[in-house]
């Protein structure tokens, strides 16, 4: 059982661009950081996120490689219906899902 001392467990979600940022609120436990998946990540964020929303129409395969170099990474999320192509990328174990992250 944690001590009473210890911080709140924190969801790390990466979001695409700071309009989706600006349109979210996220709730108490969850951190948000923008990253359009077009250069890596730095190495002490990459081992904290848990979940990546994909940009809209993002199909660029060298990009959705560095999904592999997320360690704790458990869902990723696209905002469209189109999904085969993140396929061959998406890590063993981590869920995907076709929501707007807008709801």
């Amino acid at each position: 059982m944690p001590a009473a001392t210890d911080p709140p467990p924190v969801l790390t979600v990466t979001v695409p661009d700071t309009e989706t940022s600006a349109d979210l609120v996220a709730p108490p436990g969850v951190r948000l950081v923008e990253w359009g998946i077009t250069e890596d990540l730095p190495r002490d964020v990459a081992h904290e996120v848990d979940g990546v929303v994909v940009p809209h129409y993002f199909t660029d395969r060298a990009g959705l490689e560095r999904l592999r170099a997320l360690p704790r990474l458990s869902f990723v999320q696209l905002p469209s219906a189109g999904y085969e192509h993140v396929l061959p990328a998406l890590p063993p174990g981590v869920r995907l899902s076709l929501d707007s992250p807008m709801g």
